[in-house]
């Protein structure tokens, strides 16, 4: 990795440091803001995911919800800085909560909006405080 590498905002968490008062790290060459919980897709391609989470409280928060911020619970989306890229490349998108963010079940799936060629494998890590799981697939998954 490499930070004069087309399309790459970071190589390590160290050089992320735009959070304001959260932590952030690097993921897939982009950063990310800490949250507990956080939700981050992955993937490397030229296709079109979105990652779409439903809270406790039933609001729904993806790059197509408006608002982009859940003001129940305070989280937000991060949109992927690579959106529209032809070429294949790096592509990430997160939401996270702060601290104290309703509790109850957080359901997340990732929507596969535009496919060129054979579907990119994608990953997503939901990450509650120090525990996290991670969930891999192809095009569109069940939520």
């Amino acid at each position: 990795c490499s930070l004069s590498s087309p399309h790459t905002e970071c190589c390590v968490d160290q050089e992320c440091t735009g959070g304001g008062s959260f932590d952030q790290l690097c993921v897939n060459r982009q950063c990310v803001t800490q949250g507990s919980p956080r939700f981050t897709l992955s993937y490397f391609g030229n296709d079109n995911y979105d990652l779409v989470v439903l809270t406790p409280d039933l609001d729904f928060l993806d790059v197509d919800f408006d608002p982009l911020v859940d003001d129940v619970g305070e989280g937000a989306f991060e949109a992927d800085k690579n959106t529209g890229l032809l070429e294949n490349t790096f592509h990430t998108e997160s939401i996270f909560f702060p601290p104290g963010s309703p509790f109850g079940e957080y359901v997340f799936f990732v929507d596969s909006t535009e496919t060129n060629g054979v579907s990119e494998e994608w990953r997503v890590e939901a990450a509650f405080g120090e525990e996290s799981m991670v969930q891999t697939g192809a095009g569109s998954s069940s939520g």
